[in-house]
């Protein structure tokens, strides 16, 4: 016999955190390796755990066993799901769904491979489990992996300060699946405006209104129309037409070029829609221009 010999390795002297009694089911190595307790062994005392053999093990009710199939441990009992729990062997036997109890071939079949065993940087995509399309693996509760699904249409990944989670955006703005955002109508406030950042490329042609003006520079009357026309009919009184006149805008006006007969501008006055003008002699040679502005209250 080889003098190096230490043990078979089928039971291994464990150290207890707590109380265990024989029969438990021990994870020797967290999400490593599962053991079964040969004896009762007491809080920090070292007894014997089994990691071979076949055993009666507490079996969660509700899903059938089958020959064969993989069995995990999830830190209370054996279930046959793999998420978040520890591989622990083989089923030995069939047990139905409604079994409590199930017999369990401890650490067989797999070949178990530890987190020493596996090089840096020598598991590939290929070798992990199916991820539904659009998740990310997230570290979740206890530092487990969990699928996170982030496929939403438009939805951003935040973090609370402890997990991250897909949500919609909210607020003021929208955002498609482009990743393109939308700022509400009404949502931008002065506070969000830089200084001299609205120039005259911003402003719509017939956007600024008279209430837009700061009061030191609002004036008390514009220029609401302006034109000439030419004298005719050879008298001393002109009616011309100047559409959208009101009878309550001013009108002040000048001779712009000096008729044949010698005369002055006597008066301008203005009513719905016209504008007069009175010589102070009759221009028969029709050759009098008369200039006009019709100024309009701001209001």
């Amino acid at each position: 016999m080889a003098t190096n010999r230490y043990k078979s390795g089928e039971v291994w002297d464990y150290t207890a955190g707590a109380t265990i009694s024989s029969g438990d089911a021990v994870e020797i190595a967290a999400d490593e390796l599962v053991g079964i307790a040969l004896d009762d062994i007491a809080n920090g005392s070292v007894g014997p755990v089994a990691t071979t053999g076949v055993f009666s093990v507490t079996k969660a009710a509700g899903t059938a066993w089958t020959i064969g199939m993989d069995i995990y441990y999830d830190g209370t009992e054996f279930v046959t799901t793999a998420t978040s729990n520890t591989w622990a062997g083989k089923a030995f036997l069939a047990a139905a769904s409604g079994a409590v109890a199930g017999y369990l071939d401890l650490n067989k079949g797999a070949g178990l491979v530890s987190t020493g065993d596996i090089a840096d940087e020598s598991v590939t995509t290929a070798k992990m489990a199916d991820l539904a399309r659009g998740s990310l693996l997230s570290g979740q509760g206890s530092n487990r992996p969990l699928a996170l699904a982030a496929e939403t249409s438009g939805q951003v990944l935040v973090g609370d300060g402890t997990d991250i989670a897909s949500v919609a955006v909210s607020g003021d703005v929208t955002m498609a699946s482009t990743g393109a955002v939308t700022i509400a109508a009404l949502a931008v406030e002065t506070g969000m405006i830089a200084a001299d950042a609205v120039d005259a490329t911003k402003i719509a042609d017939d956007a600024v209104s008279a209430e837009h003006l700061d009061d030191g520079i609002l004036p008390s009357h514009v220029c609401k129309y302006a034109g000439e026309f030419i004298w005719s009919g050879g008298g001393t009184s002109l009616a011309a037409t100047v559409t959208g006149a009101l009878a309550t805008d001013i009108v002040t006006g000048c001779i712009q070029t000096v008729p044949s007969e010698a005369g002055y501008l006597a008066s301008l006055a203005v009513t719905n829609d016209t504008v007069t003008a009175t010589l102070s002699a009759a221009n028969t040679s029709n050759d009098a221009y008369i200039a006009y502005q019709v100024m309009r209250a701001v209001v």
